[in-house]
């Protein structure tokens, strides 16, 4: 038996008069290779929007940055086009598995969601609708992209010490170039 969802109050027939676009994005080509879930569970909201009332033909999954991070905006041509349909107004809905998804520099998914609230873009985040129009909703937003790029931080900071430490050691830090061969000394880990 299919449960149809209960369609949020936030989503109004102006909304599904348009497009809705889901925004896949897993960090690195090893996720996009090797996290199957992850990227099943990004799309899986295809059903959910359907039984919502989106006609098939207007739901779009934007899955070109798949492998790319959200470090910044640039380069992710996936996440540019969205930014493009929805400042067109043909998009007004935008679903993503989590705010992170669509970037970790909160001044870029800032400029982004204020986009979104200009052109009255309704987001749903992990099947939650929210209305950027509505302070509370932009508030949790805002700062989950803030937190966003926190953990982005850190985990560069982690990356980087690590490497600072292996370096310390005689570990070589990047790939050696082809025809090169590590061996380490005798005590040395390999």
């Amino acid at each position: 038996m299919t449960t149809v969802p209960i369609r949020p109050p936030q989503l109004t027939d102006w909304h599904l008069a348009g497009d809705a676009w889901i925004y896949v994005r897993r960090s690195t080509e090893d996720q996009r290779n090797n996290n199957f879930g992850s990227g099943l569970y990004q799309r899986s909201p295809v059903d959910y929007l359907t039984a919502l009332g989106f006609p098939e033909h207007r739901i779009r999954i934007v899955d070109e940055d798949d492998g790319k991070s959200g470090t910044s905006s640039r380069n992710r041509v996936g996440f540019e086009s969205l930014r493009e349909a929805v400042e067109s107004g043909r998009v007004r809905v935008v679903v993503a598995s989590e705010i992170s998804r669509l970037g970790r520099d909160d001044l870029d998914l800032a400029k982004f969601l204020w986009l979104c609230e200009l052109k009255r873009v309704l987001l749903i985040e992990n099947f939650v609708a929210r209305d950027l129009s509505e302070v509370s909703d932009w508030t949790l937003i805002k700062l989950q992209a803030v937190l966003s790029e926190q953990e982005n931080r850190r985990k560069v900071l982690r990356t980087e010490k690590a490497r600072l430490e292996k370096a310390r050691r005689g570990i070589p830090v990047f790939r050696l170039p082809c025809g090169f061969e590590w061996v380490a000394r005798p005590g040395e880990e390999s």
